[in-house]
């Protein structure tokens, strides 16, 4: 975990959604305004149910008609039939793509994308060389994902350990994703937030102007009229190890939360973020994991004010 500068496959796979309705049909399926999505930037979304509760957080990227939605491996396949399921007679195609994905990190990783021309300037932007796609992602260090065919991402491997890079595993990469405060949903946790409440409307991954999609009025009557009771913190504790989805309780035994994601942390324990109930944070509750250990919260590396 010593190391800024390393590189690991990423447990993501791609949907690519293609045909002249791709853009409009996805602008009325997710939270975010996929018609203001430009090819030289990436854009955080949410796929809800009809009532507000998130089933994927895709990121996306496109090129001309064509969008790419990025998702974990484990709900791809559920997301993707989902979303078939409302084609309807749209000129759409969706393919889960054989595409893999690396995960880079560090001042080695922008100068061996230097070498690749193919590095993003700046934080959601999009670079592309030969059958590489490159999306620079928020973190405390510059960080990229990187997309291509499987021959071509086997090629990498060699190349980025000669620019200084070190192979680490996928916890390591989701150890700087919390970092972020990147949220994200897994198989054992779909369905279990609204977009607010993992503070996605602070991520740019929410247009509060654009027209309907499912879930849309849940969020919209949250953001216009009421009041978060939840929201996602980041934190750590002592526990060995945490697991999307599991439940937050105080010394009472009440239910105070649910774990997002959770990954080791280099200095020992575990790293996580968690949604949990603002009315618990601000009395100083003691909120435990479920084998007991505490959480300590960290601060966040954007502005919350609490608001959805």
């Amino acid at each position: 975990m010593a190391s800024n500068d390393f590189f690991t496959p990423l447990p993501h796979r791609l949907i690519t959604v293609t045909g002249e309705d791709a853009v409009d049909f996805l602008h009325g399926q997710l939270s975010s305004d996929v018609k203001g999505l430009v090819p030289e930037h990436s854009q955080l979304s949410s796929y809800n149910s009809p009532k507000g509760r998130i089933l994927a957080l895709p990121r996306l990227f496109r090129d001309a008609s064509d969008v790419a939605m990025r998702l974990p491996e484990e709900i791809a396949q559920a997301t993707q039939d989902r979303l078939r399921m409302f084609v309807l007679r749209a000129r759409v195609t969706l393919t889960l793509t054989s595409w893999r994905g690396l995960g880079l990190a560090g001042e080695a990783a922008r100068s061996a994308l230097q070498g690749l021309s193919a590095l993003p300037e700046e934080t959601e932007q999009v670079a592309r060389a030969d059958d590489l796609v490159v999306v620079s992602v928020p973190g405390a260090m510059p960080r990229f994902e990187v997309w291509g065919p499987p021959e071509r991402i086997d090629t990498l491997g060699p190349e980025l350990g000669a620019a200084g890079l070190i192979p680490a595993t996928p916890e390591r990469w989701e150890y700087e994703e919390i970092r972020a405060g990147l949220p994200e949903v897994y198989a054992a946790t779909r369905e279990a937030f609204v977009p607010q409440m993992v503070n996605l409307h602070r991520l740019g991954g929410v247009s509060f102007t654009k027209g309907c999609y499912p879930g849309q009025e849940v969020v919209a009557r949250m953001h216009y009229l009421g009041k978060l009771k939840r929201r996602m913190f980041h934190a750590w504790s002592p526990a060995l190890s945490a697991a999307a989805g599991e439940t937050i309780r105080d010394g009472e035994g009440q239910t105070q939360g649910r774990v997002v994601r959770a990954a080791p942390a280099p200095e020992g324990g575990t790293a996580l973020l968690a949604v949990l109930s603002l009315g618990a944070v601000d009395t100083g509750a003691p909120l435990l994991l479920p084998g007991g250990e505490p959480l300590s919260l960290r601060e966040l590396p954007y502005p919350m004010d609490d608001r959805a």
